[in-house]
This record gives structure tokens, C-alpha cells and sequence, in this order.
């Protein structure tokens, strides 16, 4: 199977993944807003786990080489992939401050969302966000893409472009809300970089986690 292929594939598997998530409350005609939130969240993570499980095996064959790969050259590739981050981080921070300086919004809506769901279910949003969502962001916006666009350049404007649209698309309320797509996406340029420097995956995986787990300390520190 061709790359491009199996990215498409992956891609609308994705998108079903999504739909799916929903569909048993559809079908058992159950409102999710009446269901407790730990028992919803549980859920939702297990479905996470399941789909990362799956696209690992998809991908079982590469995971492999960069596993493999990672052994020799780990001291290096992250090295390579922490200053990408911390550059990215810094351009991170000053865009939200200066957003925020004159958006009515003084957070993403995303992040606001993440601190309500971790005032409710600290343990099952860490290991969303810890866990899950490095591995399942990694392969949908730096794997397929780096295996459909054969020019570098171009795919780490566009990966880091998508993966800021995905952090806003959904919870925008306003054109204000948009704006934050510029912090998210310098984020996403970061590791694109660092994926497309060190050829292997498990760099912006680890770099997502370190992140997201630095972030959600952060976050539970002020609540």
C-alpha cells in the first residue's frame, strides 16, 4: 500500500473513530450530559487507548524502526527535538500574552476546557492528555502528513497549521477564538521540526507528553 494511501486511510479512520465514540448513546437513546462525569471520561479514555493501540499496530512496522532507531540515537534526537520545543514554547507564550492583551478571551477555549474537565476528572484527563493525545496527535498530524508531502518545508507549515485548527476547531465561540490558533501552531511547527530532523516519531511523541504533562501541572498548581 502507498503511503499517501494509508495516510487517507488513517485519516477517515479518524474521522470514524469520532462518529463512532457517540454512536452507542445514539442508538440507546442516552443524553451524555446525564451520564457522571468520571464514568463518561473512563469512557472516553478507554476509547482513546483502543484507537492509539490500533493505529500503533497499523503502523507497527515503523514503530519498530524508530524503536530501534531510538535506542542509538535517543540521547540525540531529543537534544535535536527539546530545542525545537523550547523555541516553539517561547513563541507559545509571548503570542498569548500579547492575544490576550487585547482579545476578549483571556484563555483558549480549549484550555479553559481542560481546566474545568480536570477540576472533575483529574486522573482520566492526565492520561488523555499525557498519554493519549501525544500518540494519537503524533501519528494523525506528523506521520500521515510527513508520508503525503515530499517537501520538508511544506509539511511542517502545514502540520503545525492543522495541528493548531484541530486545538481551536470545535470550542471556538467567536473570530477572537481563532486568533489562539497562532500559539498552538508554533507548537506544532516545533515538533513537526523535530520529526522531520531526527526521521523518527517517538521525538515528538515524547516531546507532546513532556509538554502536555508540564502544562496539566501547571494548571492543577492554580486550581
Amino acid at each position: 500500500m502507498k503511503k499517501t494511501t494509508k495516510s487517507a486511510l488513517v485519516i477517515l479512520y479518524y474521522f470514524i473513530y469520532t462518529i463512532m465514540i457517540y454512536t452507542p448513546f445514539a442508538i440507546l437513546n442516552i443524553n451524555t450530559s446525564t451520564i457522571p462525569n468520571n464514568l463518561f471520561n473512563a469512557y472516553i479514555v478507554s476509547t482513546e487507548i483502543i484507537f492509539f493501540i490500533t493505529l500503533i499496530y497499523i503502523y507497527r512496522k515503523d514503530f519498530k524502526n524508530y524503536i530501534d532507531d531510538f535506542k542509538k540515537n535517543g540521547e540525540s534526537h531529543l537534544r535535536i527535538g527539546f530545542k525545537y520545543w523550547f523555541i516553539g514554547l517561547i513563541i507559545m507564550i509571548i503570542s498569548n500574552m500579547l492575544i490576550s492583551s487585547f482579545s476578549p478571551l483571556a484563555l483558549p477555549e480549549n484550555e479553559q476546557a481542560i481546566r474545568e474537565s480536570l477540576k472533575l476528572s483529574p486522573i482520566y484527563i492526565i492520561i488523555s492528555s499525557v498519554i493519549c493525545a501525544p500518540i494519537i496527535e503524533e501519528i494523525l498530524f506528523r506521520k500521515t502528513l510527513f508520508d503525503v508531502f515530499k517537501n520538508k518545508k511544506v509539511f511542517v507549515i502545514v502540520s503545525g497549521l492543522l495541528f493548531g485548527a484541530f486545538h481551536i476547531l470545535g470550542v471556538a465561540t467567536s473570530l477572537a477564538s481563532w486568533l489562539y490558533i497562532i500559539p498552538y501552531a508554533a507548537l506544532g511547527i516545533a515538533f513537526a521540526y523535530a520529526y522531520a530532523k531526527t526521521k523518527n516519531l517517538l521525538t515528538p511523541m515524547i516531546l507532546h507528553a513532556f509538554h502536555n504533562f508540564f502544562t496539566v501541572i501547571q494548571i492543577l498548581l492554580i486550581l
